[in-house]
């Protein structure tokens, strides 16, 4: 179309510093990605937000990714440092480093893990005696109703009514035998699982080798939630890695963080 061959509905003088403007924010825009194995197991320490990754567009940020609190991010609601993504990704892996050469640290924490769990057991087995008992009460009445529902001078509204509490029981019976099962499987876990300290620092050290060596980004994302629950960072700085039963909390301040935005 030739410029001037109609007459524009936005006057030039309006159009061109808004252009301009557009321009600017393109070439500075912060998008939010996620090509990076912590997504998802890193939260904020001061609101509990998720934490993801940014690449700043404006220098000298825009060299590297960071981890950003979504609420810092989107609502500028406090000032929470962004972190280099690289050096918090390297930090967690070199403090599970660290833990698996200290085989007498996992050993100590393996004994007082075993060792809650086992006292946990009399306390697993009464609230399984419960939720049995509830169980075992729903059923009488299931019972009663059924019966209820056999004779012969029964109305519609009352086998109306008989079968709704029926559907009634029927969830409640099902969320019990739901708690029913997670009980009996943490009785179990106690019971036959045997931690060996030796081994898990074996692990943590193939875990380390084959993080650091052979995996590719997939196999890494994949693989680091194996030992890692969550990573929290802090405002003060402080990031703590909540490693998976029976390993510990790992602390740690961040050696470097990005300026403030």
């Amino acid at each position: 179309m030739e410029e001037g061959s109609h007459k524009p509905i936005i006057e030039k003088k309006v159009f061109d510093p808004v252009q301009n403007i557009l321009k600017q924010r393109r070439n500075q825009t912060r998008r939010l990605r996620t090509p990076n194995y912590l997504t998802w197991l890193v939260k904020c320490g001061e609101c509990g937000a998720p934490i993801h990754v940014t690449y700043p567009g404006i220098e000298p940020k825009r060299r590297f990714k960071y981890y950003v609190c979504n609420n810092r991010y989107y609502f500028k609601s406090y000032d929470q440092d962004y972190i280099r993504a690289d050096i918090l990704e390297g930090s967690v892996i070199k403090e599970i480093e660290k833990l698996s050469r200290r085989r007498e640290v996992i050993f100590s924490l393996v004994q007082d893990y075993v060792s809650h769990n086992r006292e946990r057991v009399p306390e697993l087995e009464s609230e399984r005696k419960e939720v049995l008992k509830k169980i075992n009460l729903l059923e009488k009445e299931k019972e009663k109703f059924s019966r209820w529902l056999l004779r012969e001078d029964i109305t519609t509204i009352v086998v109306n009514h008989i079968n709704t509490l029926m559907d009634e029981y029927e969830n409640r019976e099902a969320t019990l035998k739901q708690e029913l099962w997670e009980v009996e499987d943490k009785i179990t876990s106690i019971q036959h699982k045997n931690y060996n300290a030796e081994g898990l620092s074996d692990y943590l050290k193939d875990f380390v080798n084959s993080f650091n060596n052979t995996l590719d980004f997939g196999e890494r994302k994949l693989f680091i939630e194996a030992p890692v629950d969550k990573v929290v960072i802090r405002d003060n700085k402080k990031v703590t890695i909540y490693l998976q039963p029976p390993l510990p909390s790992l602390g740690f301040i961040t050696p470097s963080l990005a300026l403030r935005v």
